[in-house]
């Protein structure tokens, strides 16, 4: 073996000094790898967490419309049911105009002017029922 002169210790101080270097390059790659994996773990935690809220955004927003699309159908049912009691009206009004016609007819045959009078003012009380009711339809 040989003597451990002074060119040969150099030579292994910089054969070891570059090995230290090149492992403190693997190390700090390492680290820069290491903090690079971190920041996009950060950036999709954050993602996420916008992600997260906008979700809550559109499920609140979701939960307002179908409350606005319930009291919308509630209010459609009514006038359905409105318009159905309206029609029923307007039917007996139709039905009803021309017996009281005829019952005034009679009434006045019969000289029963009051009577005739009575029906008239029925008769008319009726048709602007009769014409309410098919304006607001």
């Amino acid at each position: 073996s040989r003597s451990c002169g002074p060119r040969r210790l150099l030579e292994e101080c910089t054969r070891s000094a570059a090995d230290a270097r090149a492992r403190e390059e693997a190390g700090r790659a390492r680290l820069r790898e290491s903090v690079a994996r971190m920041d996009r773990k950060r950036e999709c935690a954050d993602a996420d967490e916008r992600g997260r809220e906008r979700v809550g955004q559109v499920r609140q927003r979701l939960a307002a419309l179908d409350a606005s699309r319930a009291a919308c159908a509630g209010g459609v049912l009514a006038a359905q049911q409105r318009a159905s009691q309206c029609r029923g009206e307007i039917a007996v009004a139709e039905a009803r105009l021309p017996e009281l016609g005829d019952q005034k007819k009679a009434a006045v045959a019969a000289k029963g002017f009051r009577e005739a009078a009575r029906l008239s003012g029925e008769i008319k009380e009726l048709e602007a029922r009769l014409e309410g009711l098919t304006q607001s339809r």
